[in-house]
């Protein structure tokens, strides 16, 4: 068989190991088949600014099969990022709230908590006063995992973005965070330097810090595209082990952020990488160990190529249910539009007529009117300046106006704007969140639902989004 047709059997129908073609073959001494297909792989071969803890450099192989899968996980990446830009609020909400229920399913599965469909429901809406102690792991893991995906995932690819999710994940508030290199203080295994074919735990207390630094370089400045840097990232903390517990957690949030950061933005959040980091699969395993013995890591990114896009196929069924539902919520809304003009309708019929009223009419006391409040009555409430000491009531008496003019606004979004409609100052996803008592992703989609119908205009100031009242005339 010529060069080329060895080369590409064993590269790109499959990426195969050496054992493999050996058993294929069904010959103890492959030495010659196996330099065809080095030499096959060595057209696509990149080396990595990324060593092993003997600083030997790790290749990757970029075969043509390599690149299609590439491109595939790409596009349907670049898919969902459109598809969930494109939907409402109410959308949003839904489909990341069903996302993030499949990362609390894994964490559940591997925890072993049991957790229950409410309180699965109460984690993602943030509602509970008190977090159950078996369960606040994985409320810190979804806040943090919600922070990221709000557009931190724009934040610096170096060692205290790292620190920041293990701290997060802890449940340190980000506005507490000290980051310092707090790595790993015990050592898993004694050290083996330069011992030939040896199968690291992990590495060395003293390698940990050199190490992190170079991935962090490495993703920031390789040109190899974000889905193959993410996978190798995953494998390398998996390699490394950099933290003294919460490592899986941290690598799959890394791994995340790594795609986020490089155009796939918040669609790189709802990948599963939580199934990945906690794989117990021996197959995964062994692949590891191949790729420490020989170098390679092209067989860790083809089998996590496909796992990628299997995920994807399934995070696209459910833009699809999802899609569904919001033309659902959109006719229930109609139909209660409908509901109301029509009773309005006949109410209209209903009233007595002009004499009716003049003879009914009886002589009444005259009572001095109340002073009608100055903040009730134009719905156009974005005013130069917003007067000082707005009480209870005048707040209530906008609400109230805001919901008759626009039916489609909840009481929330409503009672926000009321009390935040100051043109030339800038409101935040933080302050509806604390001060309409909701849950982070709901005060996301109600800033962006109020932005996306008028009432605000939305910019990026220091990585993060803050919305801005627009006059109403």
């Amino acid at each position: 068989m010529p060069t080329q047709d060895i080369g590409i059997r064993w590269s790109e129908e499959k990426y195969a190991t050496k054992d493999e073609v050996r058993d294929a073959y069904n010959m103890s001494m492959i030495d010659n088949i196996w330099k065809q297909i080095i030499d096959y792989r060595r057209l696509y071969t990149k080396t990595l600014d990324l060593h092993n803890i003997d600083r030997t450099p790790y290749m990757v192989v970029v075969t043509q099969t390599i690149q299609l899968k590439v491109a595939s996980v790409e596009r349907r990446l670049s898919r969902i990022l459109v598809k969930t830009h494109d939907m409402k609020a109410y959308g949003k909400e839904l489909f990341a709230k069903r996302r993030y229920a499949k990362t609390i399913e894994v964490l559940d599965s591997n925890y072993k908590t049991n957790i229950s469909q409410e309180m699965v429901s109460h984690l993602l809406d943030e509602d509970l006063s008190t977090i159950p102690s078996q369960y606040s792991l994985i409320y810190n893991y979804i806040r943090t995992l919600k922070y990221y995906a709000s557009g931190h995932y724009t934040d610096i690819i170096d060692y205290r973005l790292l620190e920041s999710i293990l701290k997060q994940i802890q449940g340190v508030s980000f506005d507490n965070l000290t980051l310092e290199k707090e790595y790993r203080e015990e050592e898993i295994e004694t050290s083996h330097y330069y011992q030939n074919n040896y199968v690291y735990k992990a590495a060395p207390i003293e390698r940990i810090a050199d190490m992190i630094d170079e991935l962090c370089n490495f993703v920031r400045e390789s040109d190899l595209s974000p889905v193959i840097k993410a996978i190798v990232a995953n494998y390398y903390l998996n390699y490394v082990k950099p933290f003294d517990y919460l490592n899986e957690e941290a690598n799959a949030l890394f791994a995340k952020i790594c795609l986020g950061h490089f155009d796939f933005d918040e669609a790189s959040m709802y990948l599963n990488f939580e199934k990945i980091v906690f794989d117990t699969d021996e197959k995964l395993n062994k692949i590891s160990v191949e790729c420490q013995k020989t170098l390679d890591l092209t067989y860790y990114v083809n089998y996590i190529l496909d796992l990628l896009d299997e995920d994807l196929k399934d995070i696209l069924d459910e833009i699809v249910l999802t899609e569904r539902d919001e033309i659902k919520n959109e006719q229930i809304d109609l139909s209660e539009d409908e509901g109301l003009n029509a009773k309005s309708t006949v109410e209209e019929e209903a009233k007595p007529s002009e004499r009716s009223v003049a003879v009914m009419a009886r002589p009444v006391e005259f009572v001095k009117p109340q002073e009608p409040s100055p903040y009730i009555g134009e719905s156009n409430v974005a005013l130069p300046v917003f007067p000082a000491g707005l009480k209870e009531q005048d707040v209530e008496g906008i609400v109230t106006n805001l919901l008759e003019v626009y039916p489609y606004l909840k009481r929330t979004q409503a009672h926000f704007y009321a009390c935040h409609c100051t043109i030339g100052k800038h409101y935040t996803i933080s302050q509806f969140k604390k001060e309409e008592n909701v849950a982070y992703e709901t005060a996301r989609t109600s800033m962006d639902f109020l932005a996306e119908n008028g009432f605000y205009s939305k910019t990026k100031v220091r990585n993060k989004f803050v919305y801005s009242p627009v006059p109403r005339y």
